[in-house]
């Protein structure tokens, strides 16, 4: 191997310096952006349905309905949903049983 190839060869490897980025910091700065982004994004959704949210809210506390049906497009609700009911009805039977132990 020639002097010209291998300098070019081991160029290509970055040499961490100070004040010189590496692919590390790079890779970090990029991260912290897409976690802004998403955070910013996310805000801005809010934002926008903010009056929607509260009056659905304002709905499911009027003790309208019962029941919430959802549909098929929603199974991330419906999770979220079923997650809590689960997490209530299990601290409500460990209410109980503490109840009856002391």
């Amino acid at each position: 191997m020639s002097a010209a190839m291998s300098a070019r060869a081991s160029s290509r490897t970055p040499i961490p310096r100070p004040g010189r980025a590496t692919s590390i910091s790079i890779w970090a700065q990029c991260e912290r952006f897409a976690r802004e982004f998403a955070m910013a994004t996310a805000r801005d959704i809010h934002a926008e349905d903010r009056a929607v949210i509260a009056a659905g809210q304002r709905g499911l506390s009027s003790g309208a309905l019962k029941h919430i049906h959802f549909q098929t497009q929603e199974a991330l609700c419906r999770h979220l949903f079923n997650g809590v009911r689960d997490a209530v009805e299990s601290w409500k039977v460990e209410q109980a049983t503490a109840g009856c132990a002391a």
